[in-house]
C-alpha cells in the first residue's frame, strides 16, 4: 500500500535510527570485480537519477535528512509518498520505503542540479547517500560467507565505456581489504544478500559459480573465434549441464560443464536468429525513447530526422544487419567479447539464479542490441562504430531490465533444434 503522509512515522523511524546500536557487521574480507570496472566514475550527468521509481528504505531517508540543510530538508519533505507492508507486526516496521516525487515529465529527483550532477552528493559527500544512489549501477552480493562481488550493469554509459577501454581480454580481479576506494568499500559493505544460482536439481556452490565463470570468461578472450561460436559453445554447455542435473552433478561441482565448438552450431544459430527478431519495432523504439537519456555519445534528435525513421529501420533489420553491421563484425569482437565476459561475470541476476536460462537470457539481450547497431547504421548511413555499438548494448540491457517478458513469449535454446 502507498499513501501519502506526513512525517510522524518518519521521526519515529529517525528516533529507531538512532537508538539502534546494533554493531555493522565487518566488511567482505575480499572484494570480487570485473577489472575494467576499477576506472569506473560516474559521468555525473543524471541519467540514473530520473525516469523510474527510486525507493529509499527508512534509514536511508533518515541519513539523507540528517546531511541536509534546513532548505534542503524542505525540499526532502515535499510529495513523499510512503510504501507500507500491512503485513508488518508494527507501525514503524510497517514503513517498507520511501518515494520522492520526481520532477517533469521524466521524474527527475529534485536533488540533480541543472547540468545533471546530483547535489547531495556534491555538498555532503557519499556518506549522505541513500545506498541505492550509492550502488547504482553496481548489483553488490556475497559470492561466499567473506567475498563481496560487485556487478556493473552495461545499461550504465560508464559502464559501456569502460568496458570498451581496450581491446584486451576482460579479467577479473579480486581486492583485499581494505579498500582504498570509498566507494567500492561502501558497495562492498552492501552486499548481504547471497544472489543464489541454480540448475532444476538444485541450488550451486560458489566453488561451482567460480568453474562456470572461469571457464566461460576465459574462453571470450579468445579472439579467434567468431561471437557466435563462442555463444553456441556456451549455450550449448549450460543446456547439457540442465540435461545431466538430474543426478546433482551441476551443483555438486560443474566439473561436467565443457564448451565443445565442434558442436552442430545449426540449432542456435536458428535461436540466435529468433532472438533477433522476437520484438516489434514499435516497442523497441518506444522503449529507446526511454534509453535515450543515457546516451551521450551519438546526437541523437527522435523527433527529428533521421531519427524519426528508427522504427522503420528496425522493422528491415535484415537487410540493414548485412549492410551495416557485418562489415564491421571483425572490428566489434573485441568490444563484443569483453561486453558478454561481464556479463557472464553473474549471469544468474537478471534471471532469478536459473543458470540454463542465465546463458539465454543474455543472448537476448545481445541479440537485441544487434538490432537496434544495425537500425542506427541505417539511420545514420554508416557502418556501425564502437559508439554505436555501446549504445546499442545498453539499449538492448535496458529493454530487459525494464519490462518483464512472460517467459513463454520469448525464444529459448533447444540444441535438437
Amino acid at each position: 500500500m502507498a499513501e501519502r503522509h506526513s512525517l510522524p512515522i518518519l521521526e519515529r523511524a529517525s528516533l529507531r535510527v538512532e537508538n539502534d546500536d546494533t554493531p555493522a557487521p565487518p566488511p567482505p574480507a575480499r572484494t570480487l570485480v570485473s577489472e575494467p570496472m576499477l576506472r569506473f566514475a560516474c559521468n555525473q550527468k543524471g541519467c540514473c537519477c530520473a525516469g523510474w521509481d527510486i525507493p529509499f528504505t527508512a534509514a536511508d531517508f533518515v541519513r539523507l535528512h540528517d546531511h541536509l540543510d534546513d532548505a534542503e530538508r524542505e525540499l526532502l519533505r515535499k510529495d513523499m509518498e510512503l510504501v507500507y507492508d500491512e503485513a508488518a507486526p508494527d507501525e514503524e516496521a510497517r514503513l517498507r520505503s520511501v518515494k520522492l516525487d520526481g520532477v517533469g515529465d521524466d521524474a527527475r529527483c529534485r536533488f540533480l542540479e541543472p547540468a545533471g550532477g546530483c547535489g547531495v552528493h556534491a555538498r555532503h559527500g557519499l556518506a549522505a547517500l541513500p545506498n541505492l544512489c550509492v550502488d547504482f549501477p553496481v548489483v553488490p552480493y556475497l559470492g561466499d560467507a567473506d567475498r563481496a562481488e560487485l556487478y556493473y550493469e552495461p545499461i550504465c554509459p560508464e559502464v559501456l565505456n569502460q568496458l570498451g577501454e581496450s581491446d584486451e581480454p576482460l579479467r577479473l580481479t579480486t581486492l583485499e581489504q581494505p579498500l582504498a576506494d570509498a566507494g567500492l568499500a561502501l558497495r562492498s559493505r552492501h552486499a548481504k544478500v547471497d544472489a543464489g544460482a541454480w540448475f532444476d536439481a538444485g541450488r550451486l556452490s560458489a566453488e561451482a559459480r567460480d568453474v562456470l565463470r572461469a571457464e566461460v570468461v576465459g574462453a571470450l578472450g579468445r579472439h579467434d573465434v567468431p561471437v557466435w561460436r563462442h555463444l553456441a559453445a556456451i549455450s550449448g554447455a549450460y543446456a547439457r549441464l540442465a540435461a545431466r542435473d538430474e543426478g546433482g552433478k551441476a551443483t555438486s561441482g560443474a566439473r561436467e560443464f565443457e564448451l565443445d565448438y565442434d558442436d552442430d552450431a545449426a540449432p542456435f544459430l536458428r535461436f540466435l536468429f529468433a532472438s533477433v527478431g522476437v520484438h516489434g519495432p514499435e516497442l523497441l523504439d518506444r522503449v529507446f525513447r526511454k534509453y535515450r537519456r543515457f546516451v551521450y555519445s551519438l546526437d541523437v534528435n527522435l523527433d527529428a530526422a533521421p531519427w524519426t525513421g528508427l522504427a522503420a529501420a528496425l522493422a528491415d533489420w535484415e537487410s540493414n544487419y548485412a549492410r551495416w553491421l557485418a562489415p564491421s563484425e571483425d572490428a566489434l569482437r573485441p568490444l563484443h567479447l569483453r561486453y558478454l565476459a561481464h556479463r557472464h561475470f553473474a549471469p544468474f541476476l537478471p534471471v532469478q539464479g536459473e543458470m540454463f536460462r542465465a546463458a539465454d537470457s543474455i543472448v537476448h539481450a545481445f541479440a537485441t542490441a544487434l538490432r537496434y547497431a544495425a537500425a542506427f547504421g541505417a539511420v545514420l548511413q554508416r557502418p556501425v562504430d564502437r559508439d554505436m555499438m555501446k549504445v546499442a548494448l545498453g539499449a538492448g540491457e535496458y529493454l530487459y531490465r525494464s519490462l518483464k517478458f512472460p517467459s513463454a513469449s520469448l525464444p529459448w535454446f533447444d540444441p535438437r533444434g
